[in-house]
Formats: structure tokens, sequence, C-alpha cells
């Protein structure tokens, strides 16, 4: 069975809404009274046929019979309306969306409307029913954590905002909230995949500076990581790994003096948006990591010497002095990594990652 749209949804309560005014000439204070005006003059909507019960004047309103009538009438409406679901039902997104039939229908009859809600998904959905109600009274929740923390969220950032969201989110439905807002996690995939490509194009790019390229990625990242649970700390995490990493980056840092390399690594880092104690941590890290490509290159050119003069168990007993002296408690390890086939300053030099 075909699913029904929320448009369409919204048409037909709108259309039973039309009917109980006319009929029974209540105030539906808070609807869209325009929209009941245009279903009032369309005579084409493809929309249920409705059993309308007979009109009833003012005087008689208040009459038990006549509210039984209009609960009978309710209930047959929404009973329509959700048997319009069909199977879509066992999705949790669909679920959820039955708040607004709910609502609609506690406008109507705010005395009855929530029980009638109840009674009609429990008759339409009876192997679903407890799931509907509890999936409704989590979006309850939701909603109204929504409206509670609305002054607090006018005062955060979007990634703090959306950090809370989420964390409520799952708190209240679990992994099923991936699929609740699939559409925001939708948007936010297509995003990521903008973003590989201004990586990609960025770091391709000999004719971009430097400096335009830290601006360019950290605009591109900052639309994705916005809308993520990560936050801001992923954000500036990922500009420092993914800008340093550019082949043009390291090429002008490697060309620099130890000096004046920490200088402007410095300076990319105050630019990323890390604070001075953070940059502060960060050049002590720099300084003992360029202590120890120092001593580790050393190390691989007295190493190669000593290739050529020794072999066998005598370049063994060489080798074992040499790693003594130049990594003292960490030589074990280095015997392992090498007897492995992996050799550590060997690798790629990246400035400010390794």
């Amino acid at each position: 069975m075909a699913s029904l749209t929320n448009k369409r949804m919204r048409l037909m309560i709108a259309a039973v809404l039309t009917t109980v005014v006319v009929i029974y000439g209540l105030s539906l204070d808070g609807y869209d009274h325009a929209t009941i005006n245009k279903l009032k003059e369309n005579k084409s909507l493809n929309l249920p046929a409705m059993i309308i019960p007979e009109r009833n004047n003012s005087e008689q309103h208040k009459d038990p019979s006549t509210v039984n009538q209009l609960n009978d009438f309710l209930h047959k409406e929404i009973v329509a309306i959700l048997r319009q679901y069909g199977s879509d039902i066992e999705n949790i997104s669909v679920q959820v969306s039955l708040v607004e039939l709910r609502d609609y229908i506690v406008n109507i009859d705010p005395v009855r409307g929530y029980q009638l809600f109840i009674e009609a998904v429990r008759e339409v959905f009876p192997d679903h029913a407890d799931d509907i109600l509890q999936a409704v009274k989590s979006m309850d929740q939701y909603n109204r954590w929504l409206l509670e923390n609305a002054r607090d969220f006018s005062f955060m950032s979007d990634v703090d905002k959306d950090q809370q969201l989420w964390i409520k989110r799952k708190e209240l439905f679990g992994e099923a909230a991936n699929q609740i807002w699939s559409s925001e996690i939708a948007a936010y995939e297509n995003r990521k995949n903008a973003i590989r490509e201004t990586i990609a194009e960025l770091s391709q790019s000999a004719i971009i500076s430097n400096d335009e390229k830290l601006y360019q990625l950290q605009d591109s990242l900052e639309q994705v990581y916005a809308y993520s649970i990560d936050g801001f700390i992923l954000n500036k995490s990922l500009v420092s790994k993914v800008f340093l990493s550019m082949e043009t980056v390291q090429q002008e840092l490697a060309a620099m003096d130890a000096d004046l390399r920490q200088q402007r690594i410095d300076e990319y880092r105050q630019r990323m948006g890390f604070s001075a104690p953070v940059i502060e941590r960060l050049r002590g890290r720099d300084i003992d990591r360029n202590q120890r490509w120092d001593n580790g290159l050393t190390y691989m050119d007295a190493r190669s010497e000593l290739e050529q003069k020794y072999s066998g168990e005598q370049l063994e007993q060489q080798m074992a002095v040499l790693r003594d002296k130049h990594f003292k408690h960490e030589a074990r390890t280095i015997e392992l990594e090498e007897e492995s086939g992996f050799y550590r300053y060997r690798r790629p030099r990246v400035h400010g990652r390794n």
C-alpha cells in the first residue's frame, strides 16, 4: 500500500475538521482556517468518503447523544486515515509522525480526542499499537524538552546545540533516532562528500596559497561539523590533520629552519582556533618529536654504515650497541619493529603531525 504523505494526511484531517466545523459549529482555535476554507471550495479532492451525521443546532450540541455522535464520527475518520499508512506504520519515522494526527484530533475534541486516537490506533494496528504509542510518547517528551530548553538553545552555538539535540534523541529513541532524522543525516553525508572533493582539489592545487587553502578547508569543514555530534573539537582536529598533510604545506615547512618552521606551525594552529595553552602544549610535543626524528635519522645513517662494514652475528652485535646508544629503554621495541620489517624513521616526515 502506498505511503500516506504528510501533505495528504493534513488534507484529510483538514477535511474532517471542515465537516466538524460545518456540522457542529465548533471553534478550532489555532487551526489553519485558510486551509479549511480552501477545502470547502475544492470539490475535486480525492479523499475517503465521510459518513456525515445530521446537523445539530447549538441547543442540541451539549446533548449526550450529540457528543456520542461526534465521537463516533471522529473515530471512523481517524481509523480511515490510519488505514492509509498500511505496512508503512512499522517504520519508526512514520510512527512518530502520528503526533501531528493526534494533536489535530485533540484540537477537535480536547476532552476525548487523545482517547479516541489511542482506541483507533489499537483497532487499526493491534500488533504495533504499543510501539506506536510509545513512539508518540517519546516524541512528546522530545518536543516538550525542546520547548523547555528553547532559551538555553538561543545562547548556544550551532555545534553545541546540535550535540545536545543528538544526545537527547539517542536517549529517547536509541539507534532509531538515526532513522527518524535520516534526512538530516543524509544531508550531512552529502556535505561530507563535498568536503572530500574540496580536500582533493586543494591538495592538488599548486596555485592556491597555503593560507587560502587553510581558509577554504576551515570553511568547508565548518559547514559539515556544525551539524555533527563531535562538534568543534573534531572540526579543529580534522583541519589540523588534513591541512598539515597537504604536500604544498609540508614543502613550505620543510624548506624552513627549525625555529621559523615552528613559528609558522604555531600561526597555523592559532588560525585553526586552538587556544594559547593548547598551542603551547602542541609546541612542546613538536619539539620532542623533532628531537626524536633528529636522533632517529642519525641512527639510520649510522645503521647504514654498519651494514656496509659488518654482516652476520657481528652486525647484530653492532646493531644492538647502536640501538642502546640511541634509544636506551626503547631499544628492544625498535629491534622488534625492524625484525617485522618496519622502520619508523623511514616513514615520510610530516611536520606538526609525527
